[in-house]
């Protein structure tokens, strides 16, 4: 045993309950917490846009993150200096191809290249990945983004298939 609280935890089954209830609500805080609704209001409300809607969106949205990227995060900062290009030479879909493919074996390397420098490292969540081309990459990232994932599986995925996150089915 590693710990006095492993020990316990292994003795009294009643701590596993609770500290499965605990993580449960942990974990529906951070998936369904603050951004979450908004996120999933603001998918639907996408649903019947236009493709000049969606293209402009997703143009205006590129910009705010390649600005992001290149001011605050250590990696895109150097590869931007690098290439000689400014945030502002991305500013469309077609301006991706002037970047070169991102190789996992740089994420795997160093993740912390790829997180902007403004957030506290306690803020972050550690995801795995599966490995299922070789070798797991760990990916940080906030809790919005992991709201976001799961707003965008209920938009896309639950809702139109008739469910709905807290309702039962």
């Amino acid at each position: 045993m590693s710990n006095i609280g492993e020990i316990f935890y292994l003795a009294v089954p009643a701590l596993r309950n609770i500290a499965a209830t605990v993580k449960g609500i942990q974990l529906n805080r951070l998936r369904y917490g603050e951004h979450y609704s908004k996120t999933v209001d603001d998918i639907l409300n996408r649903k019947g846009w236009s493709s000049d809607q969606f293209t402009a969106y997703q143009s205006n949205r590129l910009r705010k993150i390649v600005a992001t990227a290149v001011c605050h995060t250590p990696y895109y900062r150097d590869l931007f200096a690098t290439l000689g290009l400014s945030s502002q030479d991305v500013s469309n879909a077609n301006d991706l191809q002037k970047l070169p493919i991102l190789e996992k074996s740089l994420v795997r390397s160093d993740p912390w290249q790829f997180v902007d420098e403004r957030i506290k490292k306690s803020h972050l969540l550690k995801e795995t990945t599966t490995g299922t081309t070789g070798t797991p990459t760990t990916v940080l990232l906030i809790d919005r983004v992991q709201q976001e994932h799961y707003a965008f599986s209920e938009a896309r995925c639950r809702r139109e298939a008739g469910l709905r996150y807290g309702q039962d089915s």
